[in-house]
């Protein structure tokens, strides 16, 4: 009777089991894998330019989200290409001892959207340090910027960096932006206390998922419903870090830094005017900063009041509604490197100089590379020969795949995606650097055009690659940022013909069309989104050209 009674019990348990096995699996199926609250932020953006995960983030226990490293875009490295260090620029690591080392910490405003490598905050921080004899050879600028990250993020990256680095200099660009953002349910402040207790033993079903959200007191607000509210002045939840917390924060920032030795300096974010007006509370933190640092008598940078006594208007300095633009990185990085420099050149007059390997560069194979990126590169090195692969870098972006020869003295490696222009190549170990200036040229696609009867207009690229030209009768006084560059067509003044030109085997192409019937205009704009096609015809990347302009010829 008793054997019965429990064989019919482990029956009933199998059939309750394999019958949870099914609900979870259905579920799983309809609604996929439960998600993770820490991981909501990032599906919220607010911004054009926030590039869609990909493959880009990943979990981390404390700081919620961080970025994924390595990664890459589908067939090429890309803009925002990672090595193993889950950052984007210079790694700290592998570095020689007796280099001076700066972090700057802070979200996609120090992370650099929409802005390649050589155009960063910390690149261009790197290049004013240099201009005050901080060469790179002998000072180090690491960018701990992710996109999204809160005061409460940027806290907990700088207090994991401090406990396993040492830093001579920290930068804080906090407050910028996230903070005033809205919760998506749980605030940043309220979510970090959940993350320092033990996961409940289900967190991963979605079973469980399913059954909290059934007893939850009320319906969970789409994510529209929170953004119109926010929109409105009133986040349902609040927002992601409430404005007395960003106080907190900024302090025990000020003190974990202090208490690692390291030179500080804060920065109070700058907003152009729209920002300004249509989101307040920017204002405030940007206020909370000042106050903050002036009592914690801190260096403090005021970005809003750089930016408004510039030589420009506050509209070129930014890329969208808190981004800066190049123009704005140049700024701050060479205001950054105005208040640091002094200390730093004491720390490096009172240390000896970071060793600088014994190696000269013999040959470089090619030369001129497309900015594209994705290209192979040989290096041949004449000197002492390497025992591992070293760091390599380009702008501050770093080479992929680098590959030491048997020999210890031919490297090869894939460029990555950056700004056209001619660079130093650099060269990182763990016992010294090496710098080989004016080293390599990365070109741009360019147009050519011949005003008359006909216009002929000649595309320079890679072979394969496509322009897709766009003719306009005005431009804009100042560019539309993208994820493909500059925009600088007035789109009012758009013509609705495009013209699309197709490089050839050489990397040449041509084509010639009759003047649009608005040619009467004294003056007209070309400009070509370039689509760089890879062997196979796959599309590498979008990018917007330079403008071309052409001026009706003047009648003899």
């Amino acid at each position: 009777m008793l054997r019965r009674s429990l064989f019919r019990l482990l029956l009933a348990l199998a059939s309750a089991s394999a019958t949870l096995a099914a609900v979870e699996l259905s579920l799983r199926t309809v609604r996929g894998a439960p998600e993770r609250a820490e991981f909501r932020f990032e599906r919220f953006a607010g911004s054009r330019l926030a590039v869609e995960d990909q493959g880009r983030y990943r979990h981390h226990p404390h700081r919620f989200f961080t970025l994924a490293a390595p990664f890459r875009e589908a067939t090429r490295p890309g803009r925002y290409a990672l090595g193993t260090w889950a950052f984007r620029g210079r790694p700290l690591e592998p570095a020689p001892p007796g280099l001076l080392r700066i972090g700057v910490f802070g979200d996609s405003c120090v992370y650099g959207a929409a802005v390649d490598t050589a155009d960063m905050l910390g690149q261009q921080l790197a290049e004013a340090l240099e201009e005050r004899g901080l060469a790179p050879t002998q000072v180090l600028v690491a960018s701990y910027g992710v996109p999204g990250y809160s005061t409460v993020q940027i806290r907990a990256l700088l207090e994991e960096v401090l406990a396993e680095q040492r830093l001579d200099a920290v930068v804080l660009y906090a407050a910028a932006w996230n903070d005033q953002s809205p919760a998506m349910g749980t605030n940043d402040v309220a979510l970090r206390t959940r993350t320092r207790l033990p996961p409940h033993p289900l967190e991963g079903s979605a079973t469980f998922a399913f059954l909290r959200e059934l007893g939850a007191p009320a319906p969970q607000l789409s994510r529209e419903e929170i953004l119109s509210g926010w929109r409105q002045g009133n986040p349902p939840y609040g927002t992601r870090v409430p404005a007395p917390d960003v106080e907190r924060e900024l302090r025990a920032m000020i003190t974990t830094s202090r208490g690692a030795g390291a030179e500080l300096l804060c920065v109070a974010p700058a907003h152009p005017p729209k920002t300004r007006f249509e989101h307040p509370r920017v204002l405030e933190d940007a206020e909370t900063v000042r106050r903050v640092a002036r009592a914690e008598q801190a260096a403090l940078l005021d970005a809003a009041e750089l930016f408004r006594t510039a030589r420009a208007s506050e509209d070129s300095l930014f890329c969208d509604f808190v981004h800066p633009s190049p123009q704005g990185t140049r700024l701050l990085g060479v205001a950054i490197a105005e208040a640091l420099a002094p200390a730093l050149l004491r720390l490096q007059r009172a240390r000896s100089p970071a060793p600088e390997l014994p190696c000269e560069l013999a040959r470089l194979a090619p030369i001129v590379c497309s900015r594209v990126g994705g290209e192979r590169v040989e290096l041949e090195l004449r000197g002492a020969p390497l025992r591992a692969a070293p760091l390599l870098l380009v702008g501050g972006a770093p080479l992929f795949d680098v590959e030491l020869s048997n020999d210890g003295r031919t490297l090869r490696a894939t460029l990555p995606e950056q700004r056209a222009g001619t660079y130093d190549l650099l060269l990182q170990n763990a016992t010294g650097c090496a710098r080989f200036p004016a080293a390599l040229s990365l070109a741009a696609e360019r147009l050519e055009i011949e005003p008359g009867p006909l216009w002929k207009l000649r595309f320079h690229g890679r072979a394969g690659d496509l322009a897709i030209v766009r003719v306009a009768t005005r431009r804009l006084p100042f560019p539309e940022w993208t994820e493909r560059g500059a925009q600088w067509l007035d789109p009012r003044t758009i013509l609705p013909d495009l013209v699309p030109i197709q490089a050839g085997p050489n990397g040449i192409g041509e084509i010639e069309f009759p003047p649009p019937a608005q040619a009467a205009e004294p003056l007209h704009f070309l400009q070509a989104e370039i689509v760089a096609r890879a062997a196979d015809g796959s599309i590498l990347s979008s990018r917007w050209s330079t403008v071309l302009e052409v001026r009706r010829p003047t009648p003899r």
